[in-house]
């Protein structure tokens, strides 16, 4: 689904904010759900959504990086400073090792066949997971800043909010992990902590 779409702009895009304004209000109601985070959880179910609109297996594929995510996060938040280099770079590398899988594989492998003449490298493509180059780089930005400690490792939540919300408007997947995660953490919602002034 294109951000560009009459589906996207007149259907998907009010339903997410009346669903996500609905359970803030719910919220309010009900202190329960507050802890529950159930607008958060909207927010998280309607990207999910938007990530496997065209293909829904994608959305498969993009909680296994998360989950993948996340514990490289806590690992690093676990260790600290001291130890933890290694880690985010075994993390950097295998983000960059699916990002080339994603994106790459096929044109070196078509490239290293077609030079040599014949099969080498099997070309075979992945089908294309929506916005692997912005989440690789988001996922790199998590992992640096819970290695400076300029952000908590959070919970599984908020590393799924960081890196699925769909509609960000901070400055590219380069946005910094500290920017986002501290109105998250402190409990006021996703929208409210995308636009830092």
């Amino acid at each position: 689904m294109s951000f560009t779409t009459p589906f996207f702009l007149f259907i998907f895009f009010p339903l997410s904010v009346a669903l996500y304004y609905g359970a803030a209000a719910l919220e309010t109601w009900m202190p329960g759900l507050k802890k529950l985070r159930l607008s958060d959880l909207v927010l998280l179910g309607m990207s999910l959504v938007f990530f496997g609109w065209g293909i829904l297996k994608n959305t498969m594929y993009l909680l296994v990086y998360i989950l993948a995510v996340y514990a490289l996060g806590r690992l690093l938040a676990a260790r600290g400073k001291q130890g933890s280099r290694w880690i985010l770079a075994l993390g950097v590398t295998l983000l960059l090792g699916v990002l080339y899988l994603y994106k790459y594989h096929t044109f070196t492998a078509t490239t290293i066949n077609g030079l040599a003449g014949r099969t080498i490298l099997p070309a075979g493509s992945l089908a294309p997971l929506l916005g692997i180059s912005y989440l690789t780089f988001a996922a790199i930005s998590y992992l640096v800043d819970i290695r400076r400690e300029l952000a908590p490792a959070g919970n599984l939540l908020d590393a799924a909010l960081y890196l699925a919300f769909s509609p960000r408007c901070c400055p590219g997947p380069l946005c910094c992990g500290g920017i986002s995660a501290p109105s998250w953490h402190a409990g006021a919602g996703a929208w409210r902590g995308l636009c830092p002034a």
